[in-house]
């Protein structure tokens, strides 16, 4: 049901990441928490996800495809600041998933309407824990989290998915062409 990896293992996001994920079916493939055999072992659960190299050739497409088996990913920021988003939550809105965030404040500047469960919403654990088994079960509410995805791209989010972190390496490769390359004037 349940999607989660990190890195770094922060004992603060562990015992979050731990309070949840006890009441909920899910699987930690990343070195923190892990419950599928070792992070070595995570990738034979979805083989098409690691051995279609040639299809997924940047190393963020094995996260989305592998993400992409879940209804739901643990998205847990390693700061809980003022904007502060990080690909983490991008990774689980591209692979079709459902993020299960906590985080920046004001995420909802960031994401598409209903397209996220704000785990700091809730009273307890398990009334979160309650909330996501119920929306997965009732496929007319799960899909309503999904309504987006029909209405094109918003602009918040398209913004903020253009800048994110794993954007970068393009947007550096651009403006140096606009210079003129390796060979330009500095």
């Amino acid at each position: 049901l349940v999607y989660w990896s990190s890195f770094p293992c922060t004992t603060q996001r562990n015992k979050l990441a731990h309070k949840i994920l006890s009441l909920l079916p899910h699987h930690s493939l990343g070195k923190c928490l892990n419950n599928v055999g070792g992070k070595n072992k995570a990738p034979r659960l979805y083989p098409e996800c690691v051995d279609n190299a040639a299809k997924l050739t940047k190393w963020w497409n094995h996260l989305h495809c592998m993400m992409s088996h879940y209804k739901f990913v643990l998205v847990i920021e390693g700061t809980w600041t003022e904007s502060y988003v990080t690909e983490k939550l991008f990774y689980a809105l591209d692979s079709g998933a459902i993020p299960i965030y906590f985080g920046a404040p004001n995420i909802m500047d960031f994401v598409p309407p209903h397209s996220i469960i704000e785990g700091v919403k809730f009273k307890s654990m398990e009334e979160l824990a309650s909330y996501v088994k119920a929306i997965a079960d009732d496929p007319i509410a799960y899909g309503e989290f999904h309504a987006w995805r029909r209405c094109g791209v918003l602009d918040n989010y398209a913004k903020t998915r253009a800048l994110s972190l794993d954007t970068l390496p393009c947007r550096l490769c651009q403006a140096i062409s606009k210079k003129g390359g390796r060979n330009a004037a500095a």
